[in-house]
């Protein structure tokens, strides 16, 4: 049974931290600026009976979406070339470097409005499989950051306290 909360302060969006392998992907951990926490399905049959459209059972099993971070782009472009390296050595065919791991769990820490942690998704088993295209634009009066987003498929995710 669900409790109510006695907290009726609002999650807020930019309360995060990105935390990951520093020494390796160090960049893609302080240039962090989004992430988006994959979607849940659970695979639920359908069974179809006679005069009955037909029945959803329960499902046996779970899948996990893809892990989405927005990155930005630094001045060196250090943060992209770490990511492109990464994808890269993902497709080599002869891994030369036995102690660099393919794979990487990243947490994701969620603050509290006291930048206090409240909660922390941790993915199991990373490997990036899409690095955004970098978008340049001349003539903007406000000149944004150019970022990038990556994607990671994940093993399965915790979330603990």
């Amino acid at each position: 049974m669900s409790e109510l909360t006695s907290n009726i302060n609002y999650l807020q969006p930019t309360n995060f931290r990105i935390v990951l392998d520093r020494k390796e992907y160090g960049n893609l951990e302080f240039f962090a600026q989004r992430f988006d926490h994959p979607a849940i399905t659970i695979d639920a049959p359908v069974v179809s009976y006679k005069r009955i459209q037909s029945i959803s059972l329960t499902g046996d099993n779970i899948s996990f979406g893809d892990l989405t971070i927005e990155v930005i782009c630094d001045e060196d472009m250090n943060s992209y070339k770490e990511m492109f390296e990464w994808l890269t050595e993902l497709t080599e065919k002869h891994h030369n470097d036995a102690e660099k791991r393919i794979q990487v769990d990243i947490s994701a820490i969620i603050m509290s409005s006291h930048n206090n942690k409240v909660k922390e998704f941790r993915y199991i088993d990373c490997i990036p499989t899409f690095v955004g295209p970098l978008s340049f634009q001349a003539g903007v009066s406000e000149a944004p950051v150019v970022t990038f987003e990556v994607t990671f498929k994940i093993g399965y995710f915790e979330l603990r306290d």
